[in-house]
């Protein structure tokens, strides 16, 4: 929301609508579009699943205790992986062919392409609030924008990544001006050079605001996960394992609902 406050002939710059209010519009999009942004987040819990299966039928991996793998020492954990709560051990894993790293590989591309359809499908079920999209609309909408959110995304690295290799501080910077590369591309339909260049030019002047939000997101987040982590190790149960992966169900989307809210209020404060 623009807010705009004269005093006599004095302006002051618009402000962001606050923190709370934001968090509370976040949630209220939540409620319209939870069915489609969990059920997109499915997805790989699913091809996980189907993976877990061919892996135990193959004899590939064994099923690991979250007991065990406290017990482990950093030796007998190398080859050790968890999905979505449970855990599991490659079974002599040196011993496996070339066709089965290939297989490996092939997978790794395949799951790769499904998080970036889903991460761009999220942003589409948003750019549409509400509309209910099929599922093959939703994936012909998302595909057109797969590149570019691809190259958005190693571009926002890389550039995160110089600025904390040179610095701390550039690194902190670069994160809070180009976060918004990725909304610019689905959202407004930027190219990526102008999506980086359009972040920064909405987080000029708001770039403590910006931050400040994240910071508190962030917080929010880490108590979530520092209250089911207390419950975990308390109780050592592989059901609360798997809850608390699965809460990234609703505080991965709700995540992106929050920074498309700070996005759009951004722009309406920069006319943009």
């Amino acid at each position: 929301m623009e807010n705009s406050i004269s005093a006599g002939d004095v302006k002051t710059k618009p402000i962001m609508t606050d923190a709370l209010s934001q968090l509370k519009n976040a949630w209220e999009i939540f409620k319209k579009n939870w069915q489609q942004l969990i059920a997109l987040n499915l997805i790989p819990i699913f091809l996980s699943i189907i993976v877990i299966i061919l892996g135990f039928l193959l004899k590939w991996i064994n099923f690991v205790s979250f007991k065990e793998v406290l017990a482990m020492t950093a030796v007998n954990s190398t080859n050790v992986f968890s999905v979505y709560g449970l855990n599991f051990k490659f079974v002599a894993a040196a011993s496996l062919g070339w066709w089965q790293f290939l297989l490996m590989g092939i997978g790794f591309v395949v799951f790769i392409i499904i998080s970036l359809l889903i991460s761009v499908g999220q942003l589409i079920v948003l750019k549409h609030d509400g509309e209910k999209l099929s599922w093959s609309d939703l994936f012909k909408k998302s595909w057109p924008y797969m590149l570019k959110y691809f190259l958005a995304g190693l571009l926002y690295g890389i550039l995160v990544m110089i600025g904390f290799v040179l610095l701390i501080i550039p690194g902190v910077l670069f994160a809070i001006w180009y976060g918004f590369i990725y909304l610019g591309v689905v959202f407004d339909e930027l190219g990526v050079m102008a999506s980086l260049k359009n972040s920064k030019e909405l987080v000029k002047g708001h770039w403590w605001a910006v931050m400040g939000r994240l910071v508190l997101w962030g917080v929010i987040v880490l108590g979530i996960n520092i209250i089911f982590a207390i419950i975990l190790y308390s109780s050592k149960n592989d059901i609360i394992n798997i809850l608390y992966n699965l809460i990234t169900l609703v505080v991965g989307p709700f995540s992106v609902i929050y920074y498309m809210v700070v996005y759009k209020d951004l722009k309406k404060i920069k006319n943009i």
